[in-house]
């Protein structure tokens, strides 16, 4: 795994998708960067690649199915939140091999949908272009360096989304106000330049994919939420200029 942000405990209070407005304002933006982390985990960890057991047991009852609860009662993609836990509730062993099949039909296949930023922007869609090196030099940025075997995977949405959420976990334990909106700023950074232009496409796109099952329902509740957090921070989903350019590889 390129990298791992574990959910936090008690996971159903912090993903505060009300965001109740408090008179503390510094305490209020860490309590929403608690809420931003615990769900961006939740899709890096459903898109980075095939679940596993332990995977697919925290979303059907533990951890994950928390999340997607509070998701639900916040009224983002209720279906298929429920349907999501449901599904990872009903048999073991069977449904990760179940669910390897759909993730390798849809990612991995000769005809699949690339999980790449590189593959949808810039003026010569390929793996490892343009945005893969700005993405990568943004982590780097941030003091994260990436094992050598995985640095081609710096911009695969399961990775994107794990870094917001490391991002985000960055403004929730801030030792001062300062921090806070400083972190904050990285945050919106990254999400306006390296994931909204693109990632709400491709979530839109698995979500329509007649392939899908599984995935259909976790990406409507990805870009669910990724469109409510856009609009909390102020961030275009699909911003203009990127537009002609957002198309994947084909062959």
């Amino acid at each position: 795994m390129w990298l791992r942000k574990q959910i936090v405990p008690d996971s159903r209070r912090l993903v505060v998708l009300e965001m109740s407005s408090m008179n503390d304002k510094t305490l209020s933006i860490k309590e929403e960067a608690q809420g931003r982390q615990v769900v961006y985990a939740l899709l890096g960890r459903l898109f980075e690649r095939e679940l596993e057991l332990d995977e697919v047991l925290s979303i059907g009852t533990g951890e994950g199915s928390q999340v997607l609860l509070s998701l639900s009662e916040a009224g983002i993609a209720w279906n298929s939140a429920n349907r999501l836990i449901a599904a990872t509730n009903s048999g073991g062993e069977s449904i990760v091999e179940r669910l390897s099949v759909e993730y390798s039909r849809l990612f991995n296949a000769h005809n699949r949908i690339y999980s790449h930023a590189s593959c949808w922007l810039g003026e010569r869609p390929r793996l490892m272009g343009e945005p893969w090196r700005e993405v990568l030099d943004f982590y780097h940025r941030e003091g994260l360096v990436p094992r050598e075997e995985n640095i081609w995977l710096a911009d695969q949405v399961g990775t994107q989304f794990y870094f917001a959420s490391v991002l985000s976990g960055r403004v929730a334990q801030a030792g001062s106000a300062r921090d806070a909106r400083k972190s904050l700023e990285v945050l919106v950074e990254y999400l306006k330049t390296h994931v909204m232009t693109w990632a709400p496409r491709f979530l839109d796109k698995v979500a329509g994919d007649p392939r899908a099952d599984f995935y259909a329902d976790a990406a409507i509740v990805g870009l669910g939420f990724v469109e409510m957090d856009a609009h909390m921070l102020g961030i275009d989903v699909y911003p203009a200029e990127y537009e002609g350019q957002l198309e994947e590889v084909r062959r």
